[in-house]
């Protein structure tokens, strides 16, 4: 049970790790008032909205881009076990061929309203609370737990770890746009953002690898830490694990008025487009989030350490030798060298690594305070293209969703089928199902309730899991979805103004049916 806690502690981290991109069942939704976040193009149905405090909007998004629990654990024989269960890690080498990406988006709006302006135009203002997180672990981790290759080789071998990284940004956004109906077929739409950069961290490896030996293991790291906040952090110019545990002893807050000191500026820009080749038909392409922050004032730490373990393996080894010797003088009535091994990489994977690696963290690396710099980080940009029908006055609608994020230099792409229906106009229902990552075991659903005159109360999720693993332990039980890789969830509660669709066609026809001049007085005799 040992091995299964810290499976599935590693997953827990890998699915609360925010990832992501964007709820994607959102854009689905056309009662919603945020859905022109995914295009600048898009008017909302009500005259106004106001949101006022992160209960306007909030979306969180949670995953990875490779592994789910299914890789990790599995059933055999009724009970799950790990992916090392008596070497079977096929599943697990396979996915792990490629590096472990965790990525995150996590928005807070502060405040967000808009308005209709002579039947062609919309503005939009807000101001959203943000978080953008990337974290790597290399694929080659996989040789750590791999036991096809037998770690007690005499030759020993080399795990390169060059690429685990982790950056995080938390920056506010003031957003102005404006969305303007060209004609029944065109509306196009644009938007501006002011960044306003309140923290940021980068953890990024120039050179690490993890030796594994016999009778030792050794291990290198070589790397660059930068990091600013609007408070003051007085770390020493040399400092150890130890001491960013107890960072908050090195922070001075100062007056309430400092927590609000930028340590960034940036900016951004939406553009999008909306086509209508048919009433019933309608085609959408925006680029969002295309921009920078420049940071200022950041302390760059040199970081190194290298760490040398002579004890761990050892009882192992000589467990495995004097199996051998016996093997090789007939002394032993039958071989137990296979199941040695296994044993001694099971300890070692759980037991020794592990603590090896924990303790070289914590004592054996050195950060070193080089320089004060600035450095330009593009946000990550999104690319949304859309293909929507419609049919029955609205009332059921089909559509397609295409969505690639930019991170650094990497493309990712998610394709999403939605099925909407709008039974009445106040109510809208979505399902969806992503194409991509949806590996036929989660779906998505949203629903917007848009109440004459009152209020929009919106909620969406992406990767709604059917599938859980109960991981029971001596003491408790852990419920887990079983074939997902994250959940997206997105929810709103805003005012709405001039939503009730009756009201607004017999103002028109009173104003078809007024008279366009003052009736003539009679003639006098």
């Amino acid at each position: 049970m040992k091995r299964l806690s810290i499976i599935s502690l590693f997953v827990v981290t890998l699915l609360t790790t925010i990832e992501a991109q964007q709820v994607n069942t959102l854009y689905f939704l056309e009662n919603a008032p945020m859905r022109h976040l995914f295009n600048p193009a898009f008017q909302p149905v009500s005259r106004i909205y106001v949101g006022v405090s992160p209960l306007s909007y909030t979306s969180l998004t949670l995953g990875n881009n490779a592994l789910t629990l299914k890789d990790l654990i599995y059933k055999d024989g009724g009970q799950y076990v790990t992916a090392l269960y008596q070497g079977n890690e096929s599943n697990l080498r396979k996915r792990l061929k490629r590096d472990v990406r965790m990525y995150g988006d996590m928005d807070a709006a502060l405040l967000n309203f808009g308005f209709r302006i002579k039947e062609k135009g919309y503005f939009h203002f807000s101001i959203t609370a943000k978080v953008q997180s990337t974290q790597i672990i290399p694929g080659n981790v996989y040789d750590i737990f791999s036991s096809k290759r037998d770690i007690y080789d005499p030759y020993g071998r080399v795990i390169n770890l060059d690429a685990l990284s982790s950056s995080i940004a938390v920056y506010t956004e003031y957003a102005a746009g404006y969305s303007h109906k060209i004609n029944d077929q065109w509306t196009v739409g644009g938007k501006f953002k002011f960044l306003y950069g309140n923290a940021y961290l980068q953890f990024k490896v120039n050179d690490a690898k993890l030796e594994m030996h016999p009778d030792e293991l050794t291990s290198y790291l070589d790397g660059d830490l930068y990091v600013t906040m609007p408070m003051k952090l007085d770390l020493p110019p040399t400092i150890k694990y130890s001491d960013i545990q107890n960072i908050t002893d090195y922070i001075s807050v100062g007056n309430s008025a400092s927590l609000l000191k930028p340590v960034g500026y940036g900016a951004a820009f939406d553009l999008g487009a909306t086509y209508r080749p048919h009433p019933q038909v309608e085609l959408s392409l925006a680029v969002t989030d295309l921009g920078f922050i420049r940071w200022n004032k950041i302390n760059a730490y040199a970081m190194e350490g290298n760490y040398t373990d002579y004890g761990p393996v050892v009882q192992y080894s000589e467990l495995f030798k004097k199996e051998e010797e016996n093997n090789n003088t007939g002394s032993s009535g039958g071989s137990n060298i296979d199941e040695i091994k296994y044993k001694a990489t099971e300890n070692v994977l759980i037991d020794t690594v592990a603590n090896f690696l924990l303790n070289f963290a914590k004592d054996r690396i050195n950060a070193t305070l080089n320089n004060t710099t600035d450095l330009t980080r593009m946000i990550n940009a999104k690319l949304n293209f859309g293909v929507d029908a419609t049919f029955f006055e609205k009332k059921l609608g089909v559509g397609l969703h295409s969505l690639t994020t930019f991170r650094g230099n990497k493309a990712y792409e998610e394709l999403t089928l939605g099925v909407t229906t709008r039974p009445v106009n106040w109510f809208n229902f979505a399902l969806t199902y992503s194409l991509l990552n949806g590996k036929w075991n989660s779906l998505g659903a949203g629903i917007s309730i848009m109440t004459y005159e009152g209020i929009n109360m919106t909620l969406a999720a992406d990767y709604i899991p059917f599938t859980y693993a109960d991981l029971k332990s001596a003491d408790k039980h852990t419920v887990l979805p079983y074939k997902m890789k994250g959940l997206n969830l997105a929810m709103g509660f805003t005012i709405v103004i001039g939503t009730n669709p009756k009201k607004e066609k017999k103002t028109t026809a009173d104003d078809m049916l007024a008279p366009t001049e003052k009736p003539s007085e009679p003639m006098a005799d």
